[in-house]
Parts: C-alpha cells; structure tokens; sequence
C-alpha cells in the first residue's frame, strides 16, 4: 500500500520569505558589524555579537504591537528600537546611530542583500507543475516585492502579503486568512511553510492551516518539519 500523498486534497502552498525562501549573504550580525565601520565604529565582533543577540533575546518581537497590527511606518519603527538598544552597548555606536540605522534599512531593502535558498526555485517549479497556488505570507514590509522581482521569484506566486503593506504581521492569522481569500481556497486545502514556529506554525493553525516548520535542529522524519527546502520536497515527493 502507498504511503499518502503529503499535498494530497491540498491546491495551495503559502511560504514566509526571510529565512525560508530568502537568506542574507552573511550572517546578520556580521552586515550590522560592516555598516558600524562605515560610521567610524569597530566595536568588538565577540561583544557586538553578544550585545545583538541578547538585544534579540531580550526584546525580540515585544518591539512590535502586542495586537500584532502594523504598518510600514511601524515595522520600519521597531527595527529603529531594536538597533538603538544594541547600539546602547556602545557608545561610540549609539551617539553615530542614525547614520548606521540609515545604512542598515538601505541594505536590507537592497537585493544583493538576499539570496535564494537552496532549492527554492526547483521546490516552486515542482508545486507550479502540480497546478498549485502559491503565496507568500511574511512578516516584511513593502521592499520585499522589489526584492523578490529582482530575484525572479515573482512570477511565481498568486499573492504576496507583507505585514507592513497589509497592517498585520504574523502569528495574527488574519494575514493567513488574507492569503486564503486571495487565491481563493479553504483552510483545509492549503498549507504553510516557514523558519518561525511562533510566527509560522502557530500563526498558520490559529488559521486552521497546516504547517510545515523549517529548522536545521528538527527531528530527522518528524511529521510536519524538514531542515531545508530540498528535504521539504523529498518529505512531499516532488
């Protein structure tokens, strides 16, 4: 007897962006390191990274809404909070932070920032081939179009639904059900896949959809998780 199909009864994928579709070039840490030596500063590469995750630890998503409403002026907002409390470790950094903070969102907003994680394109031509419809579901704000035009991911998908340009960020399921209503199916027939199981996996089952949990730490055949995009199509038989 055959083992069933994973997208069996399923006619749409929605996917996050940022570490699942989309991964920097370098370490975060590492960009936000190169753009203080722009402005004049080198704090300690240990330190700083030590400082930025803590930062990250510390505060994390609490710099975003506890209702999880949004705009592009807030998403742009709450990394401004993120990178001055990192900054606060150095003083040097702090009193050069608008400067550095110009420099960052100029970055990230670039393309050559990003890089296709391996195995998207073939994973999205195998769903494509399958008759499915895609979209994107990402806590980003309005830039990520450009990018993923430039990247020639696009044209791949039905719908991209940013949390800046939508006004929700996940895991508020209403971006999730946003994006069912875009490509026009039920919960029960799509699926989603993202890096953030607080994000994607809670944010998607809070809108009845299933969800797939990328991470390189998850159980080797564990149901519902793979460690990248090209085990994610070996688990769906693609």
């Amino acid at each position: 007897m055959s083992a069933v199909d994973p997208l069996q009864n399923r006619d749409a994928v929605f996917f996050d962006a940022g570490f699942t579709l989309l991964m920097p070039v370098a370490p975060i840490p590492h960009i936000y390191l190169e753009h203080a030596s722009e402005v004049g500063v080198t704090p300690c590469r240990d330190a700083f990274g030590e400082a930025f995750h803590a930062t990250w630890k510390g505060i994390g998503g609490r710099v975003f809404r506890p209702d999880h409403r949004t705009s592009d002026v807030e998403e742009r907002d709450a990394w401004h909070v993120l990178t001055q409390t990192i900054a606060k470790h150095f003083p040097d950094l702090h009193a050069r932070h608008p400067e550095w903070f110009d420099l960052l969102m100029n970055r990230f907003d670039a393309p050559t920032t990003w890089v296709i994680a391996d195995g998207a394109v073939e994973l999205l031509r195998a769903l494509r081939n399958r008759g499915l419809k895609l979209a994107i579901v990402s806590n980003w704000h309005s830039a990520l179009v450009p990018i993923l035009r430039e990247h020639g991911l696009l044209d791949y998908f039905d719908a991209v639904l940013c949390s800046g340009s939508e006004g929700y960020r996940k895991p508020h399921p209403e971006l999730f059900r946003r994006a069912l209503s875009r490509v026009r199916t039920s919960p029960e027939r799509a699926v989603h896949v993202g890096d953030s199981h607080h994000d994607d996996v809670v944010g998607a089952r809070r809108a009845r959809i299933a969800a797939w949990h990328l991470s390189e730490t998850t159980e080797a055949g564990r149901h519902g998780t793979a460690r990248n995009l090209r085990d994610l199509a070996v688990a769906w038989r693609l």
